[in-house]
Order: C-alpha cells, then structure tokens, then sequence
C-alpha cells in the first residue's frame, strides 16, 4: 500500500522536473510489452523503456527499476540532446564549437595526459606543414613523441545487438585511428625533422631520432 511513496521521484526544481517528464512514459504506454509471443518476457523489451524508463502518473513520477535509466544513461543523454535537432546536429556532432563531442573528448583526453605526465608537452588538434589533415593530440618531450588520435564513436543498436558486432566496431574505431597515427609517424620519417602548428603554437618540431608512440584512445557506450 506504501508503494506510491516508495517508487515517487520528487523533482527538486524545474529542471528536474523538465528531465522527468522528458524521460518519463505515460500509464499505458507500455502496453505492447504485455502483447505477442513473448509477452511479459524481457525480450519484450520496448523502445519506450528504453527511452522512457520513468513513469509518469497523475501529476506524480516514478522509477519501478533503477537499472533502467542507469545502464543506458549515455543513451538517455543523447536523446536528450536530440530533443533540440538543430543544436545535436549542428553542435553537439560538429566540431566547429569547443564543447562538442568530438573537441571536448580531445580535450579530456590531452587535459588527463598532461595531468599524468608533467615532463611532456600535449598539443590539441595539431596541423601538418606541408600535409592536408590534423592530429588530434601531439606529445612531445625530450625522450619520446607520442602520437595520440581520439574516437568518440557512438554505440548504436546494430553494434549492441549483434547485427554488427562490438568486436567489428572496436576494430573499427582502432583500424581508423591506427591510420591515422601511422600517417603522422610516416610524416615525421620522411622529413625527418617535423612540423606541426596548433592555435597554442605556430611551430612545433618533432624529429625522429626519439622512440615514436602511437596511441588511440576511443570512447565507446559499451
């Protein structure tokens, strides 16, 4: 009988309360789950719950499972995002704008780097002299150069379901940036004496003397 108490969630402000609704179903929505051949079954399991794990009922909110909104939060996140289509196409996808996906995962990625190795300089989004392309980070020290590229893919149903497959999608994800890092190393061989420009440095050497390191780093909803 206390079970409207126990499953209630109570929005604290207006933002909240816009998440909520955002992410919440109505009674009834859910209806085909009990519908079918394996009806009442988990492999019943609609879109709807997996878009809306929240329901809402009489001007109230509630989460019968918490799993539901917490192993698919990159997900709810981006169809968050996708409410605005204009600002998830044009900016959050793009990388014309410093907080997009892409540019804010290169930053994390060269601001965590740094952070752990304090003897090497990390470069963002570094231009060849001479070469059509960019890098996305660029390490340099005394001993070493490290050449870093940063995939931040997104997982779709076709990769989680098998249709593809993680596994392909992973090789993916590590085949492009694996070329990517091994088109700056053959740039730092052939001119034996590299240069790479960025918005912090217009003229940035690199000579190929030092061990090269190729490095990728990917951001997967697994």
């Amino acid at each position: 009988e206390h079970s409207g108490v126990l499953f209630n969630l109570i929005p604290k402000n207006e933002r909240e309360e816009a998440l909520l609704n955002a992410l919440s179903c109505q009674f009834g929505d859910n209806a085909d789950f009990m519908q079918g051949e394996f009806r009442g079954a988990i492999l019943n399991y609609s879109t709807i719950v997996r878009q809306k794990p929240f329901l809402k009922y009489n001007g109230n909110y509630y989460c019968f499972s918490i799993l539901l909104p917490h192993r698919r939060m990159f997900e709810l996140t981006s169809n968050l995002l996708k409410i605005d289509n204009d600002y998830y196409e044009n900016y959050h996808l793009g990388n014309a704008h410093s907080e997009c996906r892409d540019n804010f995962t290169e930053h994390k990625v060269k601001e965590l780097f740094s952070r752990k190795f304090t003897d090497i300089h990390f470069y963002q989004s570094v231009h060849y002299h001479g070469l059509a392309g960019e890098m996305d980070v660029l390490g340099v020290s005394d001993n070493a150069t490290y050449l870093i590229e940063v995939k931040a893919d997104q997982l779709t149903d076709s990769y989680r379901g098998g249709t593809i497959g993680i596994e392909n999608k992973l090789k993916d994800s590590v085949g492009k940036a694996s070329l990517q890092c091994q088109r700056s190393l053959d740039y730092i061989l052939s001119t034996h004496n590299a240069t790479f420009s960025c918005s912090e440095c217009s003229n940035i050497l690199v000579s190929d003397i030092h061990p090269i390191y190729k490095i990728c780093v990917t951001l997967e909803h697994y």
